[in-house]
């Protein structure tokens, strides 16, 4: 269901983006403010039960390197 809706989503931001340039920059500017807080949440939620980083890197499709080296200073090991 929420892959359904984040699909829709961004077809509606493409047709925004086509018609409203600006206003889209302006919409995808605050999604990624709130965006990038929920991930590290995600991440950090993800290590305190028990995930290590090659899955939260398979689950975001990047190698567990990538997945440390981006979140490991927002998160405890």
């Amino acid at each position: 269901m929420l892959v359904t809706k984040s699909n829709l989503l961004r077809e509606r931001i493409v047709k925004l983006a086509a018609e409203r340039p600006l206003a889209a920059l302006a919409l995808l500017s605050q999604v990624e403010s709130w965006q990038r807080t929920l991930l590290d949440q995600a991440v950090a939620g993800a290590r305190e039960t028990g995930a290590s980083w090659a899955q939260i890197g398979e689950a975001m499709g990047i190698s567990k390197q990538s997945a440390h080296e981006r979140f490991r200073a927002h998160v405890s090991s």
